[in-house]
């Protein structure tokens, strides 16, 4: 699990599972290890942050973390190839 899951102290342990879970099978389903992998915290805050705004059932919760990422991942990888045709090396 990320280390940004146990930087807060106001969940309950029910709470943690509901976000664990929703973070691993998030992970899951972008094929990303969900301890390891670059972005695994940030997978963790968006979570966290839909939880927050009460979001509870894991399998939502779960797909739009994922749906999240996808979006963040889409915006970089067109900036990145934006950035390489203003360049000329495209």
């Amino acid at each position: 699990m990320p280390s940004f899951f146990f930087q807060h102290d106001d969940y309950s342990t029910s709470d943690w599972q509901i976000m664990s879970e929703a973070h691993l099978l998030a992970s899951n389903s972008l094929e990303r290890d969900p301890k390891n992998h670059e972005h695994s915290d940030r997978l963790a805050r968006a979570v966290m942050d839909l939880y927050s705004r009460n979001i509870k059932d894991v399998g939502v919760l779960s797909t739009l973390a994922a749906n999240r990422e996808r979006s963040l991942e889409a915006k970089a990888y067109k900036e990145t190839r934006g950035f390489r045709r203003m360049a000329g090396t495209d």
